[in-house]
């Protein structure tokens, strides 16, 4: 059994150790509650940029479209071959009048040759039906191709026994609308290949940058709106992205920044633009607060080609 300065000594430790951790604990409250705060704050990162040069779009030739408008199921059936590609309304404004948009060519020439391919299909169908008609006789049985695309020819055999001369001029007034089609949509089919041939055209001056920023902690963040584009000597220009973007915990997002114009120094803007439209590779760097008294976030690019 212990004597008692042993108990007294024991006791005294216990009770020195007590008052050493009261003493202690707000100090690792306030460092558990920052650690805490730390790790669950936002950590953005720039994984790249990507500087797009706007260009010059191409016109469709006016006396085209004029043509192709005068008849409206023309439209209709390049509209439907549209709509089913799920193409955005800019690929598809130019049949009523906008401006056409040279980034919807891969998607919309396609469709558009498809509607000729199709004219082309059928005028050979009204041919070949023509000609056998024309070859018929009363005597013989008459065998013509489905032509499913002309609702009034669909019992054309039945119209042929009562007057073949009025069938043969059915089909005739159905050749002559289909090569007129075909002779509306050809031209725009021209027009397409056209721009396909010389799609390198001149430069705005303009250039959007793709920026993706990756979240990798466990809060959401936010990337303002405003950001500083730095080139050559130090030049400065101020940078404007439509609106303020939140990027989810571990998410990733691209933010569109472009030139605001309204608060750039016109100096610096253009030899900005002057290096865009020479197709100089200048090298930039863009920075920006991931949110209001946040570290600058900063990454580094080049202009393309």
């Amino acid at each position: 059994m212990p004597d008692e300065a042993t108990v007294v000594k024991e006791g005294r430790k216990a009770l020195i150790g007590t008052l050493i951790a009261i003493a202690l604990n707000p100090v690792s409250l306030v460092v558990g509650y920052y650690l805490s705060h730390s790790l669950q704050a936002p950590r953005m990162h720039i994984e790249y940029v990507h500087a797009n040069a706007w260009v010059e779009n191409h016109t469709l030739d006016p006396d085209v479209l004029i043509a192709l408008r005068k008849d409206t199921s023309i439209i209709e059936a390049i509209r439907s071959q549209l709509g089913r590609a799920q193409l955005v309304d800019s690929c598809i404004a130019w049949l009523d009048g906008e401006p056409w948009e040279d980034k919807c060519l891969d998607a919309v020439a396609p469709k558009v040759r498809s509607v000729l391919d199709h004219a082309q299909s059928s005028i050979e169908l009204l041919e070949t039906n023509l000609a056998t008609l024309e070859g018929w006789s009363i005597t013989k049985e008459l065998v013509l191709r489905p032509m499913i695309d002309h609702p009034n020819l669909m019992f054309i055999e039945r119209e042929a026994r009562l007057d073949k001369d009025g069938a043969i001029s059915m089909i005739i007034g159905a050749l002559e609308d289909v090569r007129t089609k075909r002779q509306a949509i050809e031209p725009l089919v021209k027009e397409f290949e056209r721009i396909k041939a010389n799609l390198a055209t001149q430069r705005t001056g303009r250039i959007v940058f793709g920026v993706g920023v990756l979240n990798s902690g466990d809060s959401d963040g936010v990337v303002v709106q405003n950001a500083r584009l730095q080139f050559g000597d130090s030049e400065l220009l101020p940078l404007v992205a439509d609106a303020y973007t939140v990027i989810k915990a571990h998410s990733f997002a691209e933010v569109e920044f472009s030139l605001d114009v309204t608060r750039s120094d016109p100096t610096a803007r253009e030899k900005w633009e002057a290096l865009v439209l020479n197709h100089a590779q200048e090298k930039f760097s863009i920075s920006f607060p991931a949110a209001a008294g946040n570290k600058q976030l900063r990454a580094e690019g080049r202009l393309p080609p």
